[in-house]
C-alpha cells in the first residue's frame, strides 16, 4: 500500500511541474554551446619547434616511384 501511494505522489508532483510549465507558457530550452576557445592546453605549442633546422632543406627532386601493382595467382 506504501508503494501504491508513493507512486501515485510521484505521479501527482510530475503532473504539477507539467502543468506549472504550461501556465507559465515555459518549454525546454536550447542551451547554447560553450564559447570557441574556452580550453586553455596546458602544454607549450611545439607545432613551429622544427622549422629551422628544415629551412635549408630544399627538395630538388620531386619525381615519385612509379607504382607497381601485385597480381595474385
Amino acid at each position: 500500500a506504501g508503494l501504491l501511494k508513493a507512486s501515485k505522489d510521484l505521479d501527482n508532483l510530475i503532473e504539477s511541474q507539467r502543468s506549472n510549465k504550461i501556465k507559465d507558457g515555459l518549454e525546454y530550452n536550447v542551451v547554447p554551446p560553450p564559447p570557441a576557445q574556452l580550453y586553455l592546453s596546458l602544454k607549450k605549442d611545439l607545432s613551429w619547434s622544427g622549422l629551422p633546422e628544415c629551412a635549408d632543406d630544399t627538395i630538388t627532386d620531386y619525381s615519385r616511384p612509379a607504382p607497381t601493382v601485385e597480381s595474385s595467382p
